[in-house]
């Protein structure tokens, strides 16, 4: 791990986490746990109703940093599980070609309708040697669009 300075009072960012997801329709949680060796903070399972009324279509294994850290910078919530998943990556290759999604989804919520995520390109070189997705879900919440 590239040893980086963190910004952990992110001015433009009220609250940010990132949570580590892998989904499979066949391979139970369990299974992933085992393969991992790792513990999720919250597991789906296939065929169980949802929060929506919908039917959960495949199992879901997540670990996230949500309540880990208090930190507003979304590029130290990645590193942190970066750095759980290191010493795994060729467990989660493993898992990759048994086809499961592999991803980190990110939440950050703007304290004023600007600004977003940072991550420099050492980072992101980084995160590359994972064989992980990366999805940002950006909260604008309050900001009111002016016609111009």
């Amino acid at each position: 791990m590239i040893k980086r300075k963190y910004i952990h009072d992110y001015q433009s960012c009220s609250r940010t986490y990132a949570t580590l997801c892998i989904y499979h329709k066949a391979l139970s949680p369990e299974e992933i746990t085992a393969q991992l060796n790792l513990k999720p903070d919250r597991v789906v399972r296939k065929g169980e109703p949802s929060v929506l009324g919908r039917t959960i279509p495949s199992n879901g294994w997540f670990r996230t940093t949500r309540g880990r850290t208090a930190s507003r910078d979304l590029s130290f919530h990645i590193a942190l599980l970066m750095k759980l998943l290191s010493p795994r990556k060729k467990n989660l290759v493993s898992l990759k070609k048994k086809k499961c999604e592999l991803k980190i989804s990110c939440f950050w919520e703007s304290v004023s309708g600007n600004g977003g995520p940072y991550f420099d390109h050492e980072f992101l070189r980084e995160l590359s040697t994972f064989p992980l997705d990366l999805d940002l879900d950006l909260w604008f919440r309050g900001y009111v669009k002016t016609k111009d």
